[in-house]
């Protein structure tokens, strides 16, 4: 582990799970690590893409539940950028609707992209 990342890791409070940290600020970042429970478990990721691949490897590899206040972001990313839609692949905590096990944030708000037609959206001032 570098020093970097544990730096990183001594400097922040983080929350329980998995995590992805960035040396830099956000906008150009130059090194991505990931934490699960206070610890660097993969350091010297090349890019936020990897990262986010890798934070999500972790939960499922690991089986992970999602932070109850992340919950509905991480099962958007999960079932609309990833298209891991199996029912037996959510991780959250809350109810679960009927209709692919998504909970109904998350299908409310993929409905309503779907339906998101960009001609008509006025977006002058």
């Amino acid at each position: 582990m570098s020093t970097e990342a544990d730096e990183l890791v001594h400097d922040v409070s983080l929350p329980p799970g998995p995590v992805i940290l960035s040396s830099g600020n956000s906008y150009d970042a130059t090194s991505f690590f990931l934490a699960v429970d206070q610890q660097v478990v993969i350091s010297a990721v090349p890019d936020f893409h990897t990262a986010l691949a890798a934070l999500f490897a972790l939960y499922f590899t690991f089986n992970i539940s999602y932070l109850p206040r992340l919950e509905c972001s991480m099962e958007f990313i999960q079932r609309c950028f990833l298209n891991i839609n199996h029912v037996g692949h959510y991780k959250g905590k809350k109810k679960r609707s009927n209709i692919g096990g998504a909970t109904a944030k998350v299908l409310s708000l993929v409905k309503q992209l779907k339906n998101f037609d960009a001609k008509k959206w006025d977006c002058s001032l």
